[in-house]
């Protein structure tokens, strides 16, 4: 299955590429692609929503893989996440009550 979405349009066109092909050889890639959408507009509505449908059944399947997930994490991680955490406010304390809430303090001081 391709990467991209499919629709009902790409899964007629594969269904009737050669067929289409055999009765236009001259046209180009591009042309022949022209051709094939024009050909789609003129389908009926109750086919291009059966195709339609084929299509959304095609890729349900694949839409659940390409949801997020959120990642378990291992007992190495968690304990790594809480030593940094630990060491974070370690720091804003140091900070807070150290040299530099003095200096802080000082600068704005209105004598």
């Amino acid at each position: 299955m391709p990467s991209c979405r499919v629709n009902g349009f790409n899964l007629w066109f594969e269904d009737n590429k050669e067929a289409i092909t055999e009765d236009n050889s001259e046209l180009s890639a591009a042309d022949l692609v022209k051709f094939a959408m024009r050909k789609w507009k003129s389908l009926g509505e109750e086919e291009k929503v059966e195709w339609n449908k084929k299509a959304k059944d095609a890729t349900s399947g694949t839409e659940q893989d390409d949801k997020k997930r959120k990642r378990e994490k291992c007992d190495d991680e968690n304990e790594d996440i809480t030593n940094r955490l630990n060491q974070a406010k370690k720091a804003k304390e140091i900070t807070v009550n150290g040299a530099t809430s003095k200096l802080a303090g000082f600068a704005y001081k209105k004598d």
